[in-house]
């Protein structure tokens, strides 16, 4: 069972990481840039922008459950709601926990295979999850490129080509290994064998996921997959010039979620589990030309706390349930 993949021991430490992580993290940055200023202007915040967060966040998850359920749809096997918002949540919960999001996978394959799903049939659904996600990414990453350029210069463009350049070439080789996995798998050094036979092994599984979901093809559930795609990603976009409102600032939506989708695309990669002290660093350099210092780090909290922790501790619960029911 895929689930037998999950490291309960690294599970329960990343907890702990994470929480102290967070709590230092969010010290530090209320340390940096509280001032005389951060109490009147806290008083005088309006709670109808937190409210309107989290209308936010509960149509974001709403529909990113329903992209993976159309998506199931579309290789004709039905999942409830229910379900499916474990399989999401769960994910989100331990990719907070985890670095580089590695535990979440096995999991999610597990909860899909209670539900009737074969391990392909449950790769296939998640890696197409995947896919959608970050096809509507990419499609935005040259808006908000030009965006932010006119704010903060070269480096981020830079960043954002780079970033795009990393989507585009991933899309590129899993096309190329689902088509020519024998091609694919020459970027791998003859001299290194079982790497090789390893990696060659990955493909062919990674192909055959591939075409469960071609045989199951149904044009209407998957053009709704990607609209319930689009819609999770500007709902969850939408948190963020929320949040500044709730603060009694400027919500300046276009810039402030245009740095948004620059962090969809990076935070995938970082070492840290859910990308602790890394993106709070980052959020404090460039939400600073949304948000002034004395309000920053009541900002970066709540923005970390409404993109990722709250869903996190609903996976937490919906893991809880998984593990006892092994």
């Amino acid at each position: 069972m895929a689930f037998e993949k999950v490291d309960l021991d690294k599970i329960r430490k990343g907890v702990r990481i994470t929480f102290v992580l967070f709590a230092l993290i969010s010290a530090a940055l209320l340390a940096f840039t509280v001032q005389k200023k951060t109490l009147p202007a806290l008083r005088s915040s309006n709670p109808l922008g937190l409210l309107l967060a989290l209308f936010f966040w509960g149509l974001y998850i709403s529909f990113d459950t329903l992209r993976l359920k159309f998506l199931a749809v579309a290789m004709g096997r039905k999942i409830s709601f229910f379900r499916t918002l474990q399989v999401i949540t769960s994910g989100i919960f331990l990719a907070a926990v985890t670095p580089f999001q590695v535990s979440g996978l096995p999991l999610q394959i597990f909860i899909l295979n209670r539900s009737g799903l074969s391990v392909g049939e449950a790769t296939a659904l998640l890696i197409s999850r995947g896919i959608t996600q970050y096809f509507f990414i990419l499609l935005l990453l040259p808006f908000a490129v030009r965006i932010i350029g006119e704010s903060v210069g070269f480096l981020i463009r830079a960043l954002a080509v780079y970033i795009a350049l990393l989507l585009v070439a991933g899309i590129a080789f899993y096309l190329l290994a689902v088509w020519k996995p024998q091609v694919a798998v020459r970027i791998i050094p003859r001299r290194w064998k079982r790497t090789r036979e390893k990696f060659l092994e990955e493909i062919v599984k990674l192909r055959e996921s591939f075409f469960i979901l071609l045989r199951g093809r149904r044009s209407l559930p998957i053009a709704l997959a990607m609209l319930s795609s689009l819609l999770s990603l500007l709902f969850y976009l939408s948190m963020i010039p929320s949040l500044l409102f709730g603060l009694g600032l400027d919500p300046r939506p276009q810039l402030s979620m245009a740095i948004q989708v620059i962090f969809q695309a990076t935070l995938l990669y970082t070492p840290t589990p859910g990308g602790a002290g890394i993106a709070e660093a980052a959020g404090a350099a460039l939400y600073s030309l949304v948000c002034p210092k004395y309000l920053l780090g009541v900002f970066i909290i709540l923005w970390r706390f409404f993109t990722i922790y709250i869903t996190a501790f609903l996976g937490a619960y919906f893991f809880i349930k998984a593990t006892r029911e092994v």
